[in-house]
């Protein structure tokens, strides 16, 4: 997770995620209700099979899937994630 700016004094979050989406859905959960001064704004995944885009669709939020196979190994694709 990673905090992309402000907007109306909320943390902006980007999410990765590659699996179910637990944590995902506990950090949506806390940001609706309040207990979280912040709003998940896009969710990256490198598995575009994760449950947690499910989640992410289901509250309107949008998601980005970036495909390990364009990256010439996972340190390379974790900096130039970074870098968005």
């Amino acid at each position: 997770m990673c905090a992309m700016g402000k907007d109306n004094n909320k943390i902006n979050l980007a999410v990765l995620v590659s699996g179910r989406g637990t944590n995902l859905q506990s950090i949506i959960d806390a940001a609706e209700s309040g207990k979280l001064d912040a709003v998940v704004k896009v969710v990256i995944s490198d598995n575009p099979t994760a449950y947690a885009l499910e989640r992410a669709y289901r509250h309107g939020i949008p998601t980005q899937i970036i495909e390990k196979k364009n990256f010439k190994s996972k340190d390379y694709l974790k900096r130039q994630s970074a870098k968005s």
